[in-house]
C-alpha cells in the first residue's frame, strides 16, 4: 500500500467539533479520535436520506474519488429505493473505498434509470443521473462555502463563518419572505440549508431556481463566504450527511470531517411558488425566457443535418455523442469535455460555426460568462488541424480493394 493510501485509511476523519448526531446545534469540542459506532452512523445516514428524499421515491447515491487500489481513483454510483439499505451500502462503501465524498440527488429520479437493478453500487458507471432523469423538483439547496485555497478542507474558523452566514440567510428569508424553516446540515467544509419546493422539471422552473440562488448570493455572500449559484440544475447532487468529506490532505488545521445533519424541522413546510418568485424578483440579472436549449433540441439539430453532416456524425466518438446530448452539462470537468468534443468535431471536418451551435447546445452554459468561456474553448479546439477521436470504419467493395482504392468516390 502506498503512502497516500495509508494516509487515507489511517488518518482520523472527525473534526474537533465532534459528531453531534441528534443534536440541534453544534456540540462542544471532543477529542479527534472520537468515532461513532457503526449503527449510529447508519442511523444518521438513514435519517438524512429520509429528510432529503422523503419516505418514498428513488434516488442516486454517488461516490467520488474512491480509492480503487491499483486502478487509482474511481467513481461508484447506485440507484436506491430503500433508505435503510442505502445507508448500509453507503457505510460499507465508505469503509471499503474511502471516497473523497458521498453524494445524493436532491430530487427524485425516474425509477426506470435503475432498470430494475436497485440498492447497490456499481463501479465506474457508464451513466449517472442527468437533468432529464428527474421527475420533479422537490428540494432547493443553499450551499454556504467558505472562501479558501482550492482543493483543501476548511478550517474551524472558516466553517464557523459559513454557519454564521447560513443562520443570517435563514433569518432573512423567514422574516422578509415568510419562508419556512429548512433542513440544516454541515457538509464537512461548509453549511447547507435544504428547503422543500414543488416545481415541475422544466425550463421555467429552472430559471426561477437559478434567479433565486443568484438573488440570495447577491444579498448574503460576504468577503469570506460564498453562496453557491451553480447548484440550480435538477440533477444536482449534494453531500450525504453522516458520511466523511475527505478533501485534500488531512491536517490538524484543515481536517477531514463527517458531514452532519444539524436540524430537521418537525414539519418541513413547502415554499410556495409566490414565495419563491418573490426572492427571484430580487435578482439583478434580467429574466431570460429560456435559460438553455433542452437536450432534445440538440439531438434534433444533429438529426436534421444536411447530407455530409449526417455522414460525419457516424464518425464521432461516443463521448462526443454524450456531450452533444447534454448529459455532461453542469458535471465535473465540463470545460475539458467540451474541448475534447470540439477537437473531435474539428477532426471530423465540421464547419466551426455549425459545431459551435451543436456544442453550445450540449454544454448548456448557464450565464453569459460561461458562454464566453465555452466559445473560447471551442475556438481553441478549432485553431489547428485535429484528428477525430475515433475514425469511422468504411467498407470497400472487392473491386475497390483490388484496385487499391482507386474506385473510391473522390
Amino acid at each position: 500500500m502506498d503512502s497516500q493510501r495509508q494516509l487515507r485509511v489511517a488518518a482520523p476523519v472527525t473534526s474537533r467539533q465532534g459528531l453531534g448526531f441528534g443534536n440541534d446545534r453544534w456540540p462542544e469540542p471532543v477529542d479527534d479520535r472520537g468515532q461513532p459506532d457503526r449503527e449510529t452512523v447508519v442511523a444518521e445516514i438513514e435519517r438524512s436520506l429520509v429528510a432529503i428524499t422523503g419516505t418514498t421515491g428513488v434516488f442516486e447515491l454517488r461516490l467520488l474519488g474512491c480509492d480503487g487500489g491499483p486502478r487509482g481513483l474511481m467513481t461508484a454510483s447506485g440507484v436506491f429505493g430503500d433508505a435503510r439499505l442505502a445507508a448500509v451500502e453507503a457505510i460499507d462503501a465508505d469503509d471499503a473505498w474511502h471516497p473523497a465524498g458521498t453524494y445524493i440527488t436532491l430530487n427524485p429520479v425516474d425509477p426506470s434509470l435503475a432498470a430494475g437493478d436497485l440498492n447497490h453500487f456499481v463501479e465506474q458507471p457508464k451513466e449517472t443521473t442527468a437533468d432529464q432523469d428527474i421527475i420533479r423538483r422537490h428540494r432547493l439547496l443553499l450551499d454556504f462555502d467558505p472562501k479558501r485555497p482550492s482543493g483543501v478542507s476548511s478550517t474551524d474558523d472558516e466553517l464557523a463563518a459559513a454557519g454564521a452566514v447560513a443562520d443570517a440567510t435563514q433569518l432573512w428569508l423567514g422574516a422578509d419572505f415568510d419562508w419556512p424553516d429548512p433542513i440544516q446540515g454541515m457538509s464537512g467544509n461548509g453549511v447547507h440549508l435544504v428547503y422543500a419546493i414543488d416545481l415541475a422539471n422544466d425550463e421555467e422552473s429552472h430559471e426561477v431556481v437559478r434567479r433565486t440562488l443568484s438573488a440570495i448570493a447577491d444579498h448574503q455572500s460576504t468577503d469570506h463566504v460564498d453562496v453557491d449559484t451553480k447548484v440550480h440544475n435538477a440533477a444536482r447532487i449534494t453531500k450525504l450527511f453522516g458520511t466523511v468529506a475527505r478533501k485534500g490532505t488531512f491536517t490538524t488545521d484543515r481536517p477531514w470531517r463527517r458531514a452532519r445533519l444539524l436540524r430537521v424541522p418537525s414539519q418541513l413546510g413547502v415554499i410556495s411558488n409566490a414565495e419563491l418568485q418573490a426572492v427571484a424578483d430580487r435578482c439583478r440579472e434580467p429574466a431570460r425566457s429560456c435559460r438553455r436549449p433542452p437536450a432534445a433540441a440538440c439531438r434534433l439539430r444533429v438529426s436534421r443535418g444536411v447530407g455530409f453532416r449526417i455522414r460525419l456524425l457516424h464518425g464521432i466518438s461516443n463521448d462526443t455523442r454524450t456531450f452533444l446530448s447534454g448529459r455532461y452539462a453542469d458535471g465535473p470537468l465540463w470545460n475539458q469535455k467540451l474541448f475534447r468534443a470540439a477537437c473531435d468535431l474539428a477532426g471530423c471536418g465540421y464547419d466551426s460555426n455549425h459545431a459551435t451551435e451543436l456544442l453550445l447546445a450540449g454544454a448548456r452554459p448557464s450565464s453569459p460568462k460561461e458562454q464566453q468561456e465555452a466559445v473560447a474553448t471551442i475556438k481553441s479546439a478549432f485553431s489547428k488541424p485535429r484528428t477525430p477521436a475515433r475514425r469511422p470504419r468504411t467498407r470497400r467493395s472487392g473491386r475497390q480493394r483490388r484496385r487499391g482504392g482507386q474506385g473510391q468516390r473522390q
